[in-house]
């Protein structure tokens, strides 16, 4: 504990840490032996010599001489600080505290304070301390409720809420003792005020003690004259309620063998729990019925298996108190039944070491439907220790830090690792003999099974496993389990609860009515008819009995005309349904008392009003009594109008029937009205079935018409509208209602959708200071934090900007206010704001951005609070955790840089704090692989998950779970690098540790099995990767509820899966449909979009949908460079994919653009790689395509130079060779054309033999190169061995062979050999016909008629040409480039026969055809024109002839480039044309445009026209 100068220089605010301290100290006073913490490093004391035992007076002398000793010094302090004057204080009350401090009625001086606790308050646990000898000390005292002299539960005391609660008199005046007096010290003066107010009740009370204390204690008689006590201590003794054999109110020790006796109890028997006290409490008169039998059934159950099963097991006893045959067992009895068994002297010796109580109850019961998280287990954890009388802080768990960026499911896997870690810790020191010292002789084979957990209200089968603790952490379990629960559990020995039998309900009934047992009406039928009517369901025999006793106090009638008027109450209910349904009508009738004969229904419609506002979410909150009474005022008044024609209570009271809301519903029980001081009471309710019943009563039918859709909205507004100008928020002792309005009042504002105000208050800088002061700096600032993203939830997609400017203004404002409570001079009411408190109030602030999608500025946020922290500390494993998450934030938002800079930060923190061999190194580790995963530098993101995985090898036990992601993240690595079979290896490896750790239906498994499919489809093995897909479906069906993230993934499954089937048409579907999910879930996630937008593309493409695939991917390449910037891999597959579309349209010129890009972003993350060289192999195309042939050659030549340097990649390196080598043979470069066909040649035989067709297809292409080298016979050579080879492999009928007899056909032709050339394409023609393509049969013929054209055979050729335009008119249609070549054939061949017209026809029509497939100017126009023209001046129509000319002259000229060297024959004949029409000056300017061409270049082009023309122009 600190020194006296340290507490003079603690503030006011740093009181609450000593509270802490303190309370740990009395947590360790209580248990056995000595349980305080060792003194820090390098100061170790010796410890004490153990006192002298002593027994009788002389303990109690001892312990008087202490307590004076303390006290004496504490009043010497406090008299001090009066004297000075700045404190007022009389001498009187001085004087009785030392009067009563030095009384010898020590007992009753720590038996009443410790109860009390200061003002009034309620009952607290008893200290469990013991003495050495193993008797009882003073201090095993037992609770005593305080409630109103008739035993009513109506109306609870408890304390102020003040920061003193709890505390004893001689706690409060040793931290009075130690305070510094020098300033004006309110938690001084609360202090000694509150002391002198408890000590002035006790002398009270001893006054009163002496002068009516009996002489006797005649134990029945004693019990009905105190009857009103709540609880009886015999409630409580080691004697009550032990067996069913047992007398109760009897104090006669037990002897039978249901329970020990008292002097055995006496020395090991535990308290009973505090949080039964607090469930008895809420009976009325505080004693439950005893229900014995099925009491004592479980306890047998228990002791049977114990005696049994000595030494543990491995798996712990479990009984579930829950429903039974499948029926609801809500409001049965069960948490009083557990607190019963709980209250057994027998139990409670059995389980000697602790019989711990955890409330499983949420406070938002939203939650409820998950499962258990960290946090929560954490909590559970402490209150498990401080039970068992072991300081929580020894637990010393390390924290779990979620971030808000993290995947879900793999947070969840590291979550359960901590709380594994966490069990284990706790069972360890559950099991320590430093807390249990051996009391009693040890049995042999004794179980050590002796501590009893109850988890009140467990709704999760899940949950249990956290609660069976193991000997030592790691042997046999030392716990037994009791649960209750509406819901039964598989793995425990459920005991369904039954109802009430008839002699207990009739009690129960009387008990909660405030009647006798023995009264008359007992017996009476009507009472046992209500009884039934009420199914024997306990809950609804109490709220009967508390409207039968409501009925008695109101009215004038006796009671058993009020038994006739409830059981009328009954009919038309169906007693036959649920009892849940049974209570509800109930209820809702008891509700609505009778008014002149009429239900009224004011008090139902405050009621379901003050539901739907106050408790919608909780019902743990207590509500402060003035603002529920102004809140019920209004509703009425909001509804007066309909209230006045429908309701009579309001008729006949008007407005002022408000005041019997209230003391009706907390009468009947519904609510519990709790009295803090004279001034302040609160209302609340403590089941969940009142909450649901609210929602009951909205559905009425009788409240239609003062309920409509806005009613929660107008209810909201109503609180709201009269609390927001209510309170000065700065205030600095606020009352209950300021407190209630600091903590809820936004919530209701945003309800109202009161959006201005909501925006207006979150950004008053006075709320928020207040609510630093009234919660706390950590509280506060989550508290406001949770309003905001309340906010953004209710108000973003109506006005996304306006709300994210809002959103960023109130933390911005927050902000301020935290760095102006830094600089205070003078401390707050919580004190000074420290720059740890600072630092984690910015931590809340960032984690809140990020989950409403604002990372930007989370990051922001989460720096400065970086900055803040760690320039105060010198290393702390809280910095590492904070650059942990501020790394995460930089990386959801793609700051790579920033990121990796945090991370690598972190990991230099987390190195000096605990070393590197640890578990959260290696996940600084792991992220940075994320990190350069993201950024696509996966050889980076590889390496550091290796090293991460070899540190979690060193470390198996303790770091599965965290190796299991690691080898995840590592196979999703793997598979970006192409290394799909040690990508299925981690996946394979990961898959075993999720099976080993987590239940069957978890979320992961789906996410392991949908990257098995990927893997497996990237590597095509369509079957497999089918299966993994359904396997993942499978799983995924099993779990219930889906997060949005699942269903996002099971869209995306089902699209992969029509996309492996063909079914490009609802793979788009299921696309579509996961991509609109995720942008209403996370719009933000802009990456993940624009993925799925690449995957519908795709899907497009594949079905030849070019303009909607192009569509979708330029809207994925757009989001792509936002998100994750220009230069990343996903950013370069899109690119590729643009760049085969434009090919495919073709656009080479664009296609190459796409491409180059890609190149250069590939290079840049991955060097020289395959896909690089590939990328390189098609721009090498599509520049060839461009007519680029010089950046053709480059790209190629890059290409073979990095396929060379990579082993394994012949296949590449032979497709980038023969792109090489067909750009070489295009642009006349013949022998690197054969030298680089004779490599690919080489390659192939090497790769595969000389037969096959790869072999074949060389050889044809070294043929083609023969052919252009006018080396004739080698060419039909080396075409005749490729047909060889594919006639041997696949028959002569092949296409392959089709296309070599029609080129062989071609060459014999240009060879001068027709009749070889006719005997080749006339192979080709058969081979053709015989495959069925027809267009390829047109081109055949075609050439045939080429050749007998040639032959002048014009009849012929003319056959030909007609049979080839009917084919190709019947394929292709009318227009096609093949058609209007025909035509352009058939025109030639009509010239040559001199058929003009027919000639001209001919080309015409191939014009019209040609302009309508080619708008724009082509070259082939300006052919047809020029050929006309010819014709026409053969003809002698010069002036036709001369216009088709003209005409061709202007295409040539518009279509530029090369195009111009056409034009001189043409302008020749131009010139010529004009001359014969004796127009020189015309003739003279062609041939002279003619012949400047020539000068433009010293290419010899046309030599005889050339010099035609410069005699020409010589001449003229």
């Amino acid at each position: 504990m600190p020194s006296r100068k340290q507490y003079e220089r603690l503030s006011s605010g740093d009181i609450n840490v000593y509270l802490n301290q303190l309370q740990n100290e009395r947590s360790d006073a209580s248990s056995f032996g000595s349980n305080l913490p060792p003194p820090p490093p390098g100061k170790r004391k010796p410890p004490p010599p153990p006192p002298p035992k002593k027994t009788g007076e002389s303990d109690r002398d001892n312990n008087r001489k202490n307590i004076n000793k303390d006290v004496s010094n504490a009043i010497e302090s406090a008299v001090g600080y009066a004297s000075n004057g700045r404190q007022t204080l009389m001498g009187a009350n001085l004087q009785d505290i030392c009067a009563v401090a030095s009384s010898d009625a020590e007992e009753d001086y720590l038996d009443r304070s410790n109860r009390r606790g200061g003002r009034g308050a309620s009952a607290t646990t008893a200290s469990q301390s013991k003495s050495e000898d193993g008797s009882i000390s003073i201090n095993d005292v037992f609770f005593r409720d305080h409630q109103d002299g008739h035993g009513s539960s109506m109306t609870h005391t408890s304390t102020s809420g003040s920061i003193t609660e709890g505390l004893t008199v001689m706690e409060k005046l040793k931290i009075a003792a130690k305070l510094d007096t020098s300033s004006d010290n309110r938690f001084l003066k609360e202090l000694l005020e509150t002391s002198i107010q408890d000590l002035e009740k006790e002398k009270e009370r001893r006054k009163s003690f002496k002068s009516n204390k009996p002489r006797s204690l005649p134990g029945h008689q004693h019990l009905r004259r105190h009857s009103v006590r709540p609880l009886s201590s015999s409630m409580y003794s080691d004697q009550g309620m032990a067996s069913s054999s047992h007398r109760r109110h009897s104090f006669r020790p037990v002897t039978d063998g249901s329970a020990a006796s008292t002097s055995s109890v006496n020395s090991a028997t535990v308290a009973v729990p505090k949080e039964v006290r607090k469930v008895f409490s809420r009976i009325r008169g505080g004693k439950p019925l005893p229900r014995e039998e099925i009491v004592s059934s479980i306890v047998r159950k228990f002791f049977a298996r114990s005696k049994l099963e000595m030494g543990g097991e491995k798996i712990s006893f479990c009984v579930a108190l829950g429903p039974g045959n499948g029926k609801s067992s809500e409001g049965i009895g069960k948490t009083t039944l557990a607190g019963l068994i709980c209250s057994r002297g027998d139990v409670r010796t059995h389980y000697h070491r602790g019989i711990v109580w955890i409330d499983m109850k949420l406070k938002v019961f939203g939650a409820k439907q998950h499962p258990l998280d960290f946090e929560r287990y954490a909590a559970a954890l402490s209150s498990i220790l401080d039970q068992c009388g072991i300081p929580p802080h020894h637990l010393n768990l390390s924290p779990f830090v979620r971030t808000p960026c993290e995947d879900e499911t793999l947070a969840d896997i590291r979550m359960k690792g901590h709380m594994k870690e966490a069990r284990s810790a706790a069972g360890k020191l559950l099991s320590s003999s430093k807390y249990f010292p051996m009391k009693r002789k040890t049995v042999v084979n004794e179980s050590r099974r002796n501590i009893l957990i109850v988890l009140d209200d467990l709704i999760h089968a899940s949950d249990i496993q956290w609660f069976t603790f193991r000997y030592r952490g790691e042997k046999e379990i030392i716990n037994d389990v009791l649960l209750t629960s509406p819901i039964e559990h598989a793995g425990s020995v459920t005991i369904p609860v039954p109802p009430l039998n008839e002699e207990d309900g009739v009690r129960l009934m009387l008990k909660e009515a405030n009647l006798k047992s023995n009264h008359p009406i007992s017996k009476s039928s009507a009472l046992i008819r209500i009884v039934n009517g009420c199914s024997f369901h306990p809950l609804t025999i109490k709220f009967v009995g508390r409207w039968l006793s409501l009925k008695h106090i109101t009215g004038n009638k006796g009671l058993d005309e009020i038994l006739n008027e409830i059981n009328s109450s009954f009919e038309g209910i169906d007693v036959s349904s649920s009892p849940v349904e049974v209570l509800f009508q109930i209820l809702n009738k008891a509700i609505a008392p009778l008014v002149k004969g009429h239900e009224s229904n004011t008090i139902r419609l405050c009621f379901a009003a003050f539901i739907t506002v106050f408790c919608q979410d909780s019902c743990l909150n207590p509500i402060p009594f003035e603002i529920a009474n102004e809140f019920f005022l209004g509703v009425v008044d909001s509804k007066s109008d309909s209230l006045s024609s429908i309701c009579p209570l309001f008729m006949s009271h008007g407005r002022h029937a408000t005041k019997l809301v209230a003391e009706v519903l907390g009468a009947l029980g519904v609510i519990v009205i709790t009295k803090h001081s004279t001034k302040e009471k609160t209302i609340q309710i403590d089941h969940e079935l009142i909450r649901q019943f609210g929602s009951f009563v909205l559905k009425d039918k009788n409240m239609q018409q003062l309920v409509d859709d806005f009613a929660i909205r107008c209810w909201n507004e109503l609180y709201a509208r009269s609390h927001i100008d209510q309170y000065n928020w700065e205030d600095l002792q606020p009352d209950r209602s300021q407190k209630y309005a600091l903590e809820k009042l936004p919530q209701h504002i945003i309800q109202a959708e009161m959006t201005d105000v909501a925006e207006e208050l979150l950004l008053d800088k006075t709320f928020i200071r207040g609510r630093f002061w009234t919660l706390g700096w950590i509280e506060g600032t989550k508290t406001h934090a949770e309003d905001v993203e309340q906010f953004w939830n209710k108000f973003h997609m109506s006005s996304p900007e306006d709300c994210e400017m809002i959103s960023l203004r109130i933390f911005e404002v927050m902000e301020n206010v935290i760095m102006d409570e830094i600089h205070r001079e003078t401390s707050g009411p919580s004190g000074n704001h420290s720059i740890m408190e600072a630092g984690q109030c910015l931590h809340i602030i960032s984690m809140s951005l990020g989950k409403i999608g604002l990372w930007k500025y989370a990051a922001r946020f989460s720096d400065e609070c970086v900055e803040l922290i760690s320039g105060s500390l010198e290393t702390s494993e809280f910095v590492d955790t904070l650059l942990y998450n501020s790394a995460s934030m930089h990386l959801e938002i793609n700051n790579f840089e920033k990121a990796k800079a945090n991370a690598e930060r972190g990991l230099s923190w987390r190195k000096k704090t605990s070393g590197e061999e640890n578990v959260f190194y290696s996940r600084g580790l792991c992220l940075l692989g994320d990190i350069m995963f993201k950024k696509s530098d996966y050889r980076d993101a590889e390496l550091y998950l290796k090293e991460s995985i070899d540190i979690l090898k060193r470390n198996p036990d303790q770091c599965h779970l965290d190796l299991g992601i690691a080898l995840f993240k590592l196979g999703k690595t793997q598979y970006e690098r192409d290394l799909v079979d040690d990508a299925l290896r981690c996946y394979d490896q990961s898959l075993e540790f999720a099976e080993s750790e987590l239940p069957p239906n978890h979320e992961h498994f789906v996410v392991i099995y949908n990257l098995m499919g990927d893997a497996l489809l990237k590597k095509g093995r369509n079957s497999d990767a089918t299966y993994a897909y359904k396997q993942a479906l499978t799983l995924s069906s099993e779990i219930e509820p889906k997060s949005h993230h699942l269903n996002i993934r099971i869209s995306l499954i089902e699209g992969a899966l029509h996309s492996l089937n063909g079914e490009c048409g609802k793979a788009i579907e299921k696309y579509r449909h996961g991509m609109n999910l995720l942008r209403h879930h996370a719009p933000s996630n802009k990456g993940r979009i624009a993925r799925i937008l690449f995957l519908i593309g795709n899907q497009f493409m594949e079905s030849s949908d070019v303009s909607a695939a192009n569509a979708m991917f330029q809207e994925s390449l757009k989001l792509m460079k936002q998100s994750i910037g220009p230069i990343h891999l996903d950013v370069a597959e899109v690119l590729v994919n643009l760049s085969s579309l434009e090919a495919s349209a073709e656009k080479p010129e664009q296609a190459a653009t796409y491409l180059e890009e890609a190149i250069n972003i590939r290079q840049a993350k991955l060097g020289d790689c395959i896909k690089v060289a590939v990328n390189l192999t098609d721009l090498g195309a599509h520049r060839k395509a461009a007519g680029d042939n010089e950046k053709s050659k480059v790209a190629y030549s890059d290409s073979v130079r990095i396929l060379r340097g990579i082993a394994g990649q012949e296949l590449s390196l032979v497709n980038a060779l023969l792109g090489l080598a067909d750009l070489m043979n295009a642009i006349g470069e013949y022998g690197d054309a054969l030298g680089n066909y004779n490599e690919c040649l080489r390659i192939q035989k090497h790769l595969f033999c000389e037969m096959h067709e790869d072999v074949a297809s060389t050889l044809y292409s070294i043929g083609t190169v023969k052919l252009n080298q006018c080396e004739f016979e080698k060419s039909i050579a080396l075409l005749s061995k490729s047909v060889d080879i594919m006639t041997k492999l696949y028959d002569e009928i092949h296409p392959f062979n089709g296309d070599a007899y029609n080129l062989m056909g071609f060459i014999e032709m240009k060879n001068g050999n027709e009749n070889g050339a006719l005997v080749r394409l006339s192979d080709a023609l058969r081979v053709r016909r015989a495959l069925g393509n027809r267009v390829k049969e047109a081109e055949t013929l075609k050439n045939i008629g080429n050749v007998h054209r040639e032959r002048n055979n014009l009849r012929l050729a003319m056959e030909q040409y007609e049979e080839c335009l009917a084919i190709l008119t019947e394929e292709q249609g009318r227009d096609s480039e093949s058609v209007v070549d025909v035509l352009i054939a058939m025109g030639s061949i009509m010239s040559d026969m001199n058929f003009d017209e027919d000639a001209i026809s001919h080309y015409k029509n191939a014009l019209q055809k040609l302009l309508r497939l080619h708008p724009a100017k082509h070259d082939t126009v300006a052919s047809i024109l020029q050929k006309m023209g010819m014709i026409q001046f053969r003809a002698g129509n010069l002036d036709s002839g001369l216009l088709y000319l003209e005409k061709t002259v202007e295409t040539y000229r518009d279509l530029g480039g090369n195009n111009k060297w056409k034009t001189i024959p043409v302008l020749f004949v131009i010139g010529n044309i004009h001359n014969i029409l004796k127009q020189g000056k015309e003739a003279k300017r062609a041939w002279k445009d003619a012949y400047e061409i020539f000068g433009s270049t010293t290419v010899d082009l046309y030599p005889e026209v050339k010099g035609s023309l410069k005699e020409l122009l010589r001449t003229y």
